[in-house]
């Protein structure tokens, strides 16, 4: 299943017009290679952490690590992708619900706190299946984690959940970084998903490498307060890779996305107003049929 899963996620990438991947690994001093360093194989880790910029993410990793992930829980149900994801042991966690309880129960404060937790129940299965695949070397497939809760545009790092460092076990760290076009990024994510599958279709080629940065092993007092583990592993990415760290959260991004999709809709209203109250052209026009200047806001996400 592995074998097959990374041949047509490549053929998948090829389409989408990812034609430059590079992987490329990262030593303790800095210093940058195309090949893995000796004894890289032989690395014991609970899972693979990673900043979380598109949906790309997804298919770019299952074409070279046939990870596990965990996911919202709208994925279980799609066509086809659901049934694959299931296969693949992924975990499914609903982030809307859980965001909504928190808020309901304390404001917006309640609702960061339980985006930063990552939530108690999912983080107990990933902390057994990190420590059944570090200390018992399981035969299951090793999780993908995406400690942000969400994506990002690439620009920033945004704080960690906990959910990936209960555990207290290593964890191999791993930095995209997309190279998209002046017209359109893939890291773009303030629309439908189908507009935005057809703008990256609709562009001729892009580019991500990926940053394989050295094992991640944590100390006692790390293992103690997975708050700082996840801290220290989000400032080793930012050292590394010189991506700068932001404090805006899950939540944050929530808000943000209510104000897009209610500034379009507004546009939107406008324009049918437009059509059924045409006016003349020029300013004059502009003032008889309503037109308050309003600019079209095409959003990158937090």
């Amino acid at each position: 299943m592995a074998f097959w899963g990374r041949f047509w996620t490549r053929m998948v990438l090829y389409a989408l017009g990812f034609w430059s991947i590079k992987w490329v690994y990262v030593s303790p001093d800095g210093a940058m290679s195309s090949k893995p360093p000796a004894g890289f194989k032989e690395r014991r880790f609970g899972g693979y952490v990673s900043n979380h910029c598109s949906w790309v993410d997804i298919v770019l990793y299952m074409s070279r690590l046939f990870p596990s992930f965990v996911a919202k829980k709208e994925v279980s149900k799609l066509p086809l992708i659901g049934a694959i994801s299931k296969a693949m042991q992924c975990l499914f966690v609903d982030r809307e619900a859980r965001l909504a309880a928190a808020a309901a129960e304390g404001g917006k404060a309640a609702a960061d706190a339980a985006a930063a937790s990552g939530g108690q129940g999912m983080a107990q299965l990933v902390k057994e299946r990190m420590e059944r695949k570090y200390e018992l070397g399981s035969a299951e497939l090793p999780m993908m984690l995406f400690p942000e809760g969400t994506t990002t545009n690439n620009k920033y790092i945004m704080p960690f959940k906990r959910g990936a460092f209960v555990a207290g076990v290593p964890v191999q760290p791993l930095v995209l970084k997309y190279r998209g076009s002046s017209r359109f990024s893939p890291t773009w994510d303030a629309m439908p998903g189908h507009h935005h599958i057809f703008l990256i279709l609709t562009e001729p080629s892009f580019g991500v490498s990926v940053h394989v940065l050295p094992l991640y092993v944590p100390s006692q007092e790390e293992k103690a307060d997975p708050a700082l583990y996840a801290e220290n592993v989000r400032q080793m990415m930012v050292k590394y890779t010189k991506i700068p760290s932001c404090e805006d959260t899950f939540a944050d991004k929530l808000e943000f996305f209510k104000y897009v999709t209610g500034r379009m809709a507004d546009e939107k209203l406008q324009k049918g107003a437009q059509v059924q109250r045409p006016g003349g052209s020029g300013k004059a026009g502009d003032a008889a049929a309503g037109r308050n200047g309003g600019v079209t806001v095409h959003a990158k996400a937090l």
